[in-house]
């Protein structure tokens, strides 16, 4: 798999090139003009493939589309992931439907979030989205949490749903091919060794290699979800992070690679 990571503001030019592609959240580049210069200069310097995502996970609802639309027209994404409800397949296929008709003369490469109450659901909002022409990228994200999981602790339940998806969508021949394939997240170094045997993964991001040096929880050693600290996005510069930082993401790359 390719890796991309949610980079700190202040760490973004010394790390970003230790990546394999870039990974923006729309709601930063609206609110943050250092942040929105780096990737507005990369389009024109750089041939590196950039994800513009709507921000759930980290706001706790999509950004609106005009505001999503707006950031994308600034840094002119590779693939713009539209908005998408957490748990609810319809109201996600719903919401894709609208925005990919209220925005298709803008030519942008659309993903999508698979989501659903239950597993069933989830493989049904694969089966939807992966055979429509207008979805070129389809995610699989870190929050997920089936009803058929509901016996676990939180954390579990995440990381067993989407297992299990991925492994049933595999088992029944479901995946096409054709789709870029990415996995929003992840909260363990472990979740990404078990993922990274699905073959046809194209692509993850993570926060994984910058919480463990701010959290000083060595990157292979971490055996419970890594969570953001509340300044992680303006995390202070430190000249001797940068080489432990990417000393981490080169960890972090080799497990997935």
């Amino acid at each position: 798999m390719k890796l991309a990571c949610e980079i700190p503001i202040n760490y973004i030019e010394n790390c970003s090139q230790q990546t394999d592609f870039d990974f923006a959240l729309a709601h930063l580049i609206l609110e943050d003009p250092e942040y929105a210069s780096y990737y507005l200069k990369l389009k024109s310097t750089s041939t590196r493939k950039l994800i513009l995502d709507n921000g759930l996970f980290e706001l706790g609802h999509a950004l609106p589309s005009h505001k999503l639309f707006s950031a994308a027209e600034l840094v002119q994404p590779d693939i713009l992931i539209a908005p998408d409800v957490l748990g609810d397949a319809f109201e996600t296929g719903q919401k894709f439907a609208d925005f990919a008709t209220e925005y298709q003369a803008r030519n942008y490469n659309l993903g999508v979030v698979i989501q659903g109450k239950t597993l069933t659901e989830a493989i049904g909002c694969y089966k939807h989205f992966s055979s429509l022409s207008n979805v070129d990228c389809i995610c699989f994200p870190f929050g997920a949490r089936y009803a058929e999981f509901a016996f676990l602790e939180k954390d579990a339940q995440c990381l067993c749903s989407r297992l299990a998806l991925i492994t049933q969508l595999t088992k029944q021949g479901l995946v096409n091919l054709n789709k870029w394939h990415h996995l929003l997240g992840a909260g363990l170094p472990y979740e990404l060794r078990l993922l990274s045997k699905f073959v046809w993964l194209n692509s993850v991001d993570t926060s994984i290699p910058f919480i463990s040096v701010m959290k000083s929880v060595p990157v292979l050693e971490s055996t419970e979800k890594l969570l953001r600290p509340g300044n992680y996005f303006t995390y202070p510069y430190d000249r001797d992070k940068v080489i432990t930082f990417n000393d981490s993401i080169k960890y972090i790359k080799e497990l997935v690679a």
